[in-house]
């Protein structure tokens, strides 16, 4: 994926996901798109997620 795919992914999330469901062969990609690529994770899941890793608690 070069640079303007990557901008165009972010400036168009619905296009985004439909060609994710479309080309991917990922049983669960249409779930996994939806809540990571929508947003529904907040601000708290996702620290609580992935902030152990760095050390934050």
């Amino acid at each position: 994926m070069d640079e303007l795919d990557r901008v165009a992914v972010l400036s168009d999330i619905p296009t985004a996901i439909t060609r994710l469901v479309r080309e991917s062969a990922y049983p669960e990609i249409a779930d996994w798109a939806a809540y990571f690529l929508d947003a529904r994770a907040s601000d708290t899941e996702a620290l609580e997620t992935f902030g152990p890793r760095d050390g934050r608690r």
